[in-house]
């Protein structure tokens, strides 16, 4: 495949998403349902591959108008207008769920250029260290992947609310938790090093913004590419996860900018990476959860369906399902079927290799990351200063 036919193609399938439904997307194009959480992945998309000038006016004032509307006054928390209540499922909660959305949209808020409506309240729920502390005690960090992803919205409201100092409070109680042994957290609770892989990714960006060293750094690099699969990714069994394949090359590029520790190695492990993420690209030009065999069917639905009693399953036989809002099912989807999370997941590590090693791999596109921590943003010149002890 061309080079540049990379991005012509996914932003062709991202465009193609909103055909007769005014700006608002779907997860997958099979979906039914438009979300705000997959119209800020849309967003996010245009955004990465520099192409959000590009687009009309009109139509990004009708993404932010979307967005706008969609956030509660009193609280500052951003609701999707279809989810209920009753639509949350347990690992997961409403908080979670809603936090998640908040965090999306207040990033692709940021990448039109506009503000949210209302302040968020988390400052005044989180006045002291000790409420932080509080806070963070009480997470299941026997489960960090999860666990993560709160703490990672957390840190994205307080910044937003200029909220600088507390932000500093989170990672220093993020500094005495860590594992001395893995780097990770969560491991020392008994969690797998892939959980802890995953979830302290989530951690970094904000370290690195706040021009805060990450510990153990040896440790993280090398128990990140212990991780990787004979197929370059990073689920085991093969395939891959847009999550956990993200998670692990952007570990990497950005401690290889901060370290020469096991350069080549790490060099090596993302070409192989870059290569399996890129024929993730399906013909439509969207990019896909994972690539891999169907879960088998159970034997209490083979017998059922020889049986011709498939029609009293509660549940339809899907082979293997992801979901961007955990615990919602409007936003499940077939792993191999291309959707807007993976295509937004899947180009961005691209983008990540691409921008390491200049000339090396795709050199065409002018790549445009995240300005603000967390998912998505990256700053190689800044990563260097860090390393450099330029920052204050």
């Amino acid at each position: 495949m061309a080079e540049t036919t990379l991005k012509k193609r996914t932003l062709d399938w991202v465009q193609g998403l909103e055909a007769g439904n005014g700006s608002v997307f779907p997860i997958v194009a099979s979906s039914p349902f438009r979300t705000l959480e997959a119209t800020c992945f849309g967003i996010f998309v245009y955004e990465l591959f520099g192409a959000l000038d590009s687009v009309p006016e009109e139509r990004r004032g009708e993404w932010r108008e979307f967005i706008l509307a969609c956030q509660d006054a009193q609280t500052g928390i951003f609701y999707d207008p279809l989810l209920r209540h009753a639509d949350v499922a347990a690992p997961y909660d409403w908080e979670y769920v809603t936090w998640q959305m908040t965090f999306f949209a207040l990033g692709a808020l940021d990448a039109l250029g506009a503000k949210p409506r209302y302040r968020t309240t988390f400052r005044d729920l989180l006045k002291t260290p000790s409420a932080v502390g509080e806070r963070l005690d009480g997470g299941n960090w026997t489960e960090p992947w999860g666990e993560s992803n709160r703490v990672m919205f957390l840190l994205t409201f307080l910044l937003n609310e200029g909220a600088v100092d507390l932000a500093h409070c989170v990672l220093n109680w993020l500094d005495a938790h860590q594992d001395p042994e893995t780097g990770f957290w969560g491991t020392q609770h008994g969690a797998t090093l892939r959980e802890g892989m995953a979830a302290a990714f989530h951690f970094y960006s904000y370290y690195f913004y706040l021009d805060r060293p990450v510990h153990h750094a040896q440790a993280i690099i090398d128990h990140t590419l212990q991780l990787q699969e004979p197929d370059g990714l990073y689920t085991a069994g093969g395939g891959g996860g847009a999550c956990a394949d993200l998670d692990a090359v952007d570990t990497l590029v950005k401690f290889s900018l901060l370290t020469d520790y096991r350069a080549e190695d790490i060099k090596a492990s993302l070409s192989r990476s870059y290569s399996a993420i890129l024929a993730n690209q399906r013909p439509s030009g969207a990019f896909c959860e994972a690539v891999r065999p169907p879960t088998p069917k159970s034997v209490k639905r083979r017998v059922g369906e020889a049986l011709l009693l498939d029609k009293l399953f509660r549940k339809p036989y899907r082979p293997y399902v992801a979901e961007v809002c955990r615990g919602w099912e409007k936003t499940r989807y077939l792993c191999n079927e291309g959707d807007l999370w993976s295509t937004w997941f899947r180009p961005l590590a691209l983008a990540l290799v691409s921008t390491r090693y200049p000339g090396e791999f795709i050199d065409d596109i002018s790549w445009a990351f995240r300005r603000a921590p967390g998912l998505g943003w990256h700053d190689s010149a800044h990563l260097r200063k860090i390393r450099d002890g330029v920052c204050t």
